[in-house]
């Protein structure tokens, strides 16, 4: 079969948000030396971290006094977290995990969640073992798409081992997070004591929950950058035309110029404006893939001094992806938009047919081009799901799946 399609589906999703906005505090310091040791007194500019609380299901408890310590502070060019973690065994911690990028978690360690563009939910999540082991991946709408090639050597972490525990420390460069709008969570996965800490009173299924993470307080305005940057990663490039978005703003006193860049498989494609005083800006950048597989980036630079610049990333177009809702409610209205991409010539006149089948009897069909029209009020129970692409007699493209309808609430 041509792997020339590809098929992203953007599906309508609810999520309830707190009326309080989470915050932690964060303190203007000089940069600590990154080396797993908490120096004498060169951490004391930097705010610690309330208390951490034991995530749960239902509801979070607070953890053991000192079990679990944390620090955050800044200067101009870094976030700086520092880590102070009690174990029962002192030096013996266990170590299921000896590679980078692996399952990290699994072993005692803390992670920082960044969230770089707190409107699209996309955050980073940095990982580091007691023994030094780290791993770092990209995220999308609460970890629903996790680049995990990504990798960066920008961020800096160290971790020491003593008698009563471990002591991490990180270096998160601002080329990382664009915007001085971010948010954070921090959390320590305590495998000896079989519990996951986290510093903000999250509770549920996951952590992955961008929409919570804690504003930062306690930053400067004189800190600040003079030029910030809103930008919107694409969640699933397709072969073809993409684009990307970045909203700019210029909060310094003289004219701004800025070049925005994509950086495609050796290819830059890059795009151009300027900005007085006080002024907002959104700019569209359109870029192509012209291959599967391939290395990307993207960046940005004021008056010629670099503002962003995501590492290259590894980027792989998958030959189809179907992402429809497996759980209805009746007579709900859903709907899905599609993007389709039409490379091959013999698939210029190929049909996409939406079906539902129950009990074997064909209850729904549906041709379409990219826009889904809204599902039918369907009645409760389950049903067959069939999405096929169909072009005379040949049939490019057969995805089934079962869904439930559960009754109208």
């Amino acid at each position: 079969m041509e792997k020339s399609l590809l098929i992203c589906a953007v599906l309508l999703a609810v999520s309830q948000a707190s009326g309080e906005e989470n915050f932690l505090r964060a303190g203007y310091m000089a940069p600590p030396r990154i080396d797993g040791i908490l120096q004498e007194k060169e951490w004391d500019a930097a705010a610690e971290v309330p208390a951490f609380h034991k995530f749960a299901y239902q509801k979070t408890q607070p953890c053991m006094p000192g079990i679990t310590r944390a620090w955050i502070g800044y200067d101009r060019d870094h976030l700086f977290f520092a880590f102070r973690c009690k174990t029962k065994n002192g030096k013996k911690i266990p170590q299921k995990i000896f590679r980078a990028d692996d399952a990290v978690h699994k072993d005692d360690s803390v992670e920082v969640f960044l969230c770089v563009n707190r409107k699209e939910k996309e955050y980073l999540q940095l990982t580091v073992s007691a023994h030094g082991i780290r791993s770092d991946a990209y995220c999308f709408r609460n970890a629903d798409a996790r680049m995990t090639s990504w990798n960066s050597p920008l961020w800096k972490s160290a971790a020491g081992i003593d008698s009563e525990g471990y002591t991490v420390e990180i270096a998160v460069p601002r080329l990382l997070f664009w915007s001085d709008d971010v948010t954070v969570n921090l959390a320590r996965n305590a495998r000896e004591y079989g519990e996951n800490h986290t510093a903000l009173p999250i509770s549920g299924i996951s952590w992955h929950v961008p929409e919570h993470f804690a504003a930062l307080r306690g930053i400067r305005p004189q800190m600040l950058r003079t030029v910030t940057a809103d930008f919107s990663l694409r969640t699933f490039p397709v072969l073809g035309r993409n684009q990307v978005r970045a909203r700019f703003c210029n909060r310094g006193g003289t004219d701004a110029g800025i070049v925005f860049y994509a950086a495609v498989d050796g290819r830059k494609r890059e795009k151009q404006l300027f900005l007085k005083p006080g002024e907002t800006k959104e700019c569209p950048l359109e870029y192509e893939l012209l291959q599967e597989k391939g290395c990307i980036a993207f960046g940005s630079e004021v008056n010629g001094k670099l503002l962003f610049q995501t590492p290259e990333s590894d980027y792989a177009i998958p030959e189809y992806s179907f992402l429809l809702p497996a759980v209805f409610f009746a007579g709900a209205p859903m709907s899905s938009r599609l993007c389709l991409n039409r490379i091959a010539a013999e698939l210029e006149t190929a049909e996409l047919h939406l079906d539902f089948y129950r009990a074997g009897e064909k209850v729904y069909s549906c041709p379409f081009k990219e826009e889904i029209p809204r599902y039918p009020p369907l009645a409760s129970g389950e049903y067959e799901m069939v999405l096929q692409i169909r072009d005379k007699d040949k049939v490019y493209l057969d995805k089934r799946r079962f869904i439930w309808v559960n009754p109208k609430i």
